[in-house]
């Protein structure tokens, strides 16, 4: 059976924890030194737990076989209820409870896979993913855009300021501002479309 660890437990209090990989923006991948997979009669391949900035919010178990499918989804809808199936032609559930999501998904090809996640740590994480992604774009620009890119939605940890005070903090007219800003959008709007990034937060 697997043993229970808390949400948000440090990886430095858990030292039974092997990295398997490092994601990025702050996520690290691990599994856990001689571990028993089983779930009742349910043969488990592997299970993985997934840390950001060093605090578990993912817990995913995988396995292979229709029999350990039937099994774990039967304990699952025994848990939680049968849950919501987006597409009825695909085996895959989902639960939303108050703070943790779980996810269900099996085909005989590439087996199957449970995901516990914890809602507060992954939306965090995918703030911060955002902010990584935005911070790549940002270095693509010249000096001046990022600058007053930063400034006005606040990427440099302040408040995002009017055009007036950027262009009191950078000797510069409201207007030039406005026009440096505006091509800086532009530019950053371009390539993220190429890269499939959000930039709904900048306009």
């Amino acid at each position: 059976m697997i043993k229970e660890i808390e949400w948000g437990a440090r990886i430095s209090d858990l030292p039974d924890m092997v990295l398997m990989k490092v994601v990025g923006a702050g996520k690290k991948v691990y599994t856990r030194r001689d571990e028993k997979i089983k779930i009742g009669d349910a043969d488990i391949e592997r299970v993985t737990y997934g840390f950001h900035k060093d605090r578990l919010y993912e817990v995913q178990i995988y396995f292979r076989s229709f029999f350990n499918f039937v099994k774990l989804k039967e304990m699952l809808f025994k848990l939680y209820g049968p849950g919501r199936q987006p597409n009825r032609f695909l085996e895959t559930y989902h639960w939303y409870r108050k703070e943790t999501s779980v996810f269900l998904t099996y085909d005989e090809k590439s087996g199957g896979v449970i995901s516990y996640i914890f809602s507060p740590i992954y939306k965090e994480r995918q703030e911060d993913k955002k902010l990584h992604e935005v911070s790549s774009l940002l270095a693509l620009l010249t000096d001046k855009e990022r600058r007053i890119i930063s400034l006005r939605f606040g990427f440099n940890g302040e408040d995002p300021l009017p055009l007036d005070s950027i262009g009191e903090r950078l000797g510069l007219a409201p207007k030039k501002v406005h026009e440096i800003g505006a091509k800086a959008i532009k530019k950053l709007r371009k390539i993220s479309k190429k890269k499939d990034i959000d930039l709904a937060g900048i306009h």
